[in-house]
């Protein structure tokens, strides 16, 4: 046999050696057509730069952006037509990765809402870096974000602004005032609502309040801030010369709420009394000039109806009252007289999930005060913090105890906005849960949207809560100071939707619009949504049909103490929560 030689053994190894190569080649000119094709046919916007930010290449979705569609681009500068936010520059500077919004502009009039991603890539022996850019077209999701915030800020039955939008049309009513003038806030009560609406039904009464709510605002003027604030209360805000001109409107809109009104052929004649707060003498905030305006809405209701009466500081007989119920709180809060209930919480298969802890207080000589009253006392006169500590000490006992019973299921308590100001809440939550033994888990803090009012970075502090291992959930999200953009501040676990959303969901197809957009967008973000003031069985199974996975109100089960909540337990089945 004969045997190659060493030359020709060389040969071979080299023939291979540039097959193997060649084929190499083959597959990254393959690969680099593909990427070419896939950079020239993306429906996205995309470039290459050079480190200054010139345009080296760029594909015919951007060229079509740019008005230059079968022209080259090349040469120019992205920053010529799209300005990043400063956070964004930053962040491209530091990591060399940015993703960012902003507007794409051809020209003065002509800008395009555009998703823009930068990402830096280091040059090859030496050779200068480059930047590839990607800019996507955001004009409908836009549009859809700008559409559901529109839905939040308004009342579906009035197509006023609910409690969200008169707060968020509120300080730029005080910011243009103009020196010599005063803001007027008018707190309206109509009076004999609840007789129409249990002897006509719903339908008469929501249509009586959309013509009062369409009359106060004709009266009113179309430059004049008014918002329907819950059932059968409106607010409105009016710059006025002084009393006099805030009196001579308060007594038009009595005579507007005053007028016979033909509604579903029946003849209606209400009333209405009204409460005036003016600024700077009565407040100057948006909370304290509607406190104001609605104490004196009630001092206006007590000495008859069709009246109105401004806002005075000397209503003795209140005064009175406040100081037997601050002297008799600090006593009941310091001896721990505070009762406490729990509220339970339903999946959508009623088994029980959760419980809410809720304070209770008899008052000796006055009765059973309500807690929007005493937890307010408290919060107005420096007594939060003690009261707070009280409901956190016992919802971790309560946790404990269910424990102990075999019922694994997280207690929530409520938090206030002073609370989460407190930079020891932390301190005094962990130190519970090592009290009674239970992982911060077992704890749900519910905040209300006002907590973002604070100054500071409120965010923050609750961020480190739930780093704690705490739970956070946004309470009656919908009222005060809503914002669709609080979402995005703060990665809440939970997020109640409040009572005031299902009054008229099971008859309003704008309300049920608004609640499945709630539904839908804090499924995006992962995040737990819990319906409360569920009464009747037709709430259920429409809010179980939109998608709610928590459910909470009388409905299901009211509140309790801890013995009944273990029976119930016992009794009906439940969805034990691992922690």
């Amino acid at each position: 046999m004969i045997q190659p030689s060493d030359g020709t053994l060389a040969e071979m190894d080299a023939l291979r050696q540039l097959e193997v190569e060649r084929s190499a080649r083959q597959r990254t000119e393959r690969s680099l057509n593909l990427m070419a094709s896939a950079f020239a046919l993306c429906r996205d916007a995309m470039a290459v730069l050079s480190e200054s930010g010139q345009i080296i290449e760029a594909n015919e979705a951007l060229c079509r952006l740019m008005l230059s569609a079968g022209k080259s681009v090349s040469g120019q500068y992205l920053s010529h037509y799209i300005k990043l936010p400063e956070a964004a520059i930053q962040a491209f500077e530091r990591h060399g990765y940015a993703l960012s919004e902003a507007s794409f502009h051809v020209s003065a009039k002509r800008a395009t809402p555009m998703e823009i991603s930068l990402s830096r890539f280091a040059g090859e022996g030496g050779a200068e870096g480059y930047v590839i850019a990607s800019l996507r077209d955001i004009t409908e999701r836009k549009r859809a974000e700008q559409a559901l915030e529109r839905l939040a800020l308004s009342d579906g039955l009035t197509q006023l602004p609910n409690r969200s939008g008169f707060y968020r049309r509120f300080e730029d009513c005080l910011r243009g005032l103009a020196p010599d003038r005063s803001l007027a806030v008018l707190f309206i009560d109509v009076d004999g609502f609840k007789e129409v609406n249990d002897s006509l039904g719903h339908e008469t009464g929501d249509e009586l309040l959309k013509t009062l709510g369409a009359s106060l605002q004709d009266s009113l003027g179309e430059g004049e801030l008014l918002a329907r604030w819950g059932g059968d209360e409106f607010v409105a805000a009016v710059a006025v010369d002084g009393r006099s001109q805030a009196r001579q409107i308060a007594e038009r809109l009595l005579q507007v709420v005053g007028r016979p009104q033909r509604i579903t052929e029946h003849d209606i004649r209400v009333s209405a009394s009204i409460g005036l707060s003016l600024s700077p003498e009565d407040g100057q905030n948006a909370e304290t000039l509607l406190s104001n305006a609605d104490a004196a809405m009630y001092a206006a209701k007590s000495a008859g109806k069709s009246r109105a009466r401004f806002y005075d500081p000397e209503f003795t007989a209140e005064a009175l009252r406040k100081v037997t119920l601050l002297a008799h709180l600090h006593a009941a809060i310091e001896a721990e007289e505070i009762k406490f209930v729990l509220q339970p919480k339903f999946d959508a298969q009623r088994r029980l999930v959760s419980a809410e802890l809720l304070a209770r207080w008899e008052c000796p000589g006055v009765g059973v005060v309500l807690p929007s009253v005493f937890v307010a006392l408290a919060e107005q006169n420096g007594m939060a913090s003690s009261l707070g500590r009280l409901a956190i000490r016992r919802a971790a006992a309560y946790a404990r105890d269910l424990q102990l019973a075999g019922v694994n299921i997280p207690v929530a308590v409520n938090i206030s906005a002073r609370q989460v100001a407190d930079d020891e809440l932390g301190l005094v939550l962990e130190r519970a849960c090592t009290e009674f033994g239970v992982r911060p888990r077992a704890l749900e803090l519910e905040v209300t949207e006002s907590v973002f009012l604070q100054r500071g970075t409120p965010e923050r502090r609750l961020g480190r809560l739930r780093d704690q291992g705490f739970r956070v959930a946004m309470d009656d999200f919908g009222t005060g100071y809503s914002s669709l953009s609080y979402l995005h501040r703060l990665s809440f676990d939970t997020i109640k939707i409040d009572r005031s959303f299902l009054l008229s969901v099971d008859r309003d197809a704008r309300s049920r619009q608004l609640l499945a957009g709630i539904v839908s967008l804090c499924r995006a973000l992962n995040m737990q949504i819990v319906a409360e003031g569920v009464e009747t069985q037709a709430q259920f199974e429409l809010l179980k049909s939109l998608g709610v996975d928590t459910f909470q109100g009388f409905l299901l089960g009211r509140p309790q103490s801890l013995e009944s909540l273990l029976l119930l337990a016992g009794a009906t089945d439940y969805a034990p929560v691992l922690y």
